[in-house]
């Protein structure tokens, strides 16, 4: 049987979600430390965070959400995000995060796009905005204030209902999330001309490439990342997190301060990150230190051109791994792996770099005639299929219906070639902002 070198990666187990391998850590790991927070001086195991996501599960349904429902989180990379993340999803809702460091109109924008029945958010400057935001009719439901010292009219102290939360989830929980389908995660992204728009991510998806992810960088238990920009980053910087999960490895999070020091200090072993994050975050001067457990980063979205390649492999003093994906398609739908030798630019084709191959689903490329061709070497059009794909544009059908091939295939917008050893080399690719 002819094998698709352009089908790959390993999947997770047949039904296992983020939560119950959450909680099958916290039964047989409970006590290990999944995340160090610095700035608080304490850290987070297994068990303590499945039983934070449980009791913000109850105080989302004693809000009146249920299964299917959208819940806007404006938090800092931390405890409490993990928390609100995990909860939303036990409940089987649709989390959508939105970068608390992103600007009022943007912000505005997402609730807008939303229109969720409660958001968590920390902080009094956020909590106040989308107090305004509700009070001038851009969505309408529960707001759950975190840190706010100045309580605002109809918000909900979210301390005090975490604290007053059972910590056994309700019984209707659980049975609820199984027959609807479960929630998933919602990111924000724009679409010409200009538009904001939610990328509906399955829990399903992000389990999927989560694990695919922790297969191809053969991720450890011993292994530990560093996140270098906020969670809720549109180039899916939480990844990081959720194939540590998978790994059982440890995360390193910073609320506040700047997280590239934790790097070296915290003895982080591999960094996911954009290419201009990787940049910004980079050590000065020379990068190769004594003792340095850092092994490899990997940039995503790629490509990176040789030369970029270079620069940051010069300033981190590793490799420097490349990916390609969308929001679409999960964030991440190829990538090197660092067992691998990284692949040179095609000299064929201009501006051709390589981008790795694919994580867990099958590409293509569509011909002049709108023909799926899986045969490599071809150019055009990346189609995407697998379980990495988006459930659809939050709202709407018509958008989500022009994203799709027929056959299930959806299109990036992006040129690339596929090469006959399996490897993706992106041409050009649309922005993503």
């Amino acid at each position: 049987m002819a094998v698709n070198p352009h089908a790959g990666g390993r999947p997770p187990e047949p039904g296992q979600t983020l939560t119950g391998l959450l909680e099958v850590r916290a039964a047989g790991q409970g006590s290990r430390v999944f995340a160090l927070l610095p700035e608080r001086r304490s850290h987070l195991s297994f068990a303590d965070l499945n039983e934070d996501a449980t009791r913000f599960a109850n105080v989302l349904h004693a809000l009146g959400l249920r299964t299917g429902d959208r819940v806007v989180l404006i938090l800092g990379n931390g405890r409490l995000f993990l928390a609100t993340l995990f909860g939303a999803l036990k409940l089987g809702a649709w989390a959508a995060v939105v970068d608390p460091g992103l600007g009022p109109e943007a912000v505005e924008a997402c609730l807008r796009c939303a229109r969720p029945k409660a958001v968590a958010a920390a902080g009094d400057g956020l909590v106040a905005q989308a107090a305004a935001a509700r009070e001038r009719g851009l969505w309408n439901g529960e707001l759950v204030a975190f840190g706010s010292r100045r309580p605002e009219p109809r918000a909900v102290r979210g301390e005090r209902l975490l604290e007053a939360a059972p910590r056994v989830i309700y019984s209707e929980i659980p049975r609820l999330a199984a027959d609807h389908g479960g929630g998933g995660l919602i990111t924000f992204t724009y679409r010409p001309p200009g538009r904001t728009v939610g990328v509906m991510l399955p829990e399903r998806a992000l389990a999927h490439v989560a694990a695919a992810l922790a297969a191809r960088l053969d991720l450890k238990p011993t292994d530990r990342t560093v996140p270098l920009a906020s969670l809720a980053h549109r180039h899916g910087i939480i990844l990081g997190v959720l194939a540590m999960l998978y790994a059982g490895g440890t995360v390193v999070l910073t609320g506040q301060g700047p997280a590239a020091p934790l790097v070296e200090s915290y003895r982080a072993t591999w960094l996911l990150a954009p290419p201009a994050v990787l940049a910004a975050a980079a050590p000065e001067g020379p990068a190769a230190r004594a003792g340095r457990t850092l092994a490899f980063v990997l940039a995503v979205p790629g490509p990176l051109d040789p030369g970029l390649r270079r620069y940051l492999s010069q300033r981190w003093g590793v490799p420097v791994l490349s990916g390609y994906g969308r929001p679409e398609t999960t964030w991440v739908a190829a990538c090197d792996s660092p067992r691998g030798r990284v692949p040179s630019p095609r000299a064929d084709v201009m501006g051709a770099d390589a981008v790795g191959r694919p994580l867990g689903c099958r590409l293509a490329v569509a011909g002049p005639d709108g023909s799926v061709i899986e045969a490599a070497p071809a150019a055009g059009e990346i189609l995407v299929q697998g379980e990495n794909v988006m459930r659809g544009y939050m709202d709407d059908p018509a958008a989500t219906r022009q994203a799709f091939h027929p056959g299930g295939w959806l299109r990036t917008g992006d040129r690339g070639l596929l090469a006959a050893d399996g490897t993706l080399h992106l041409i050009s690719r649309q922005a993503v902002a």
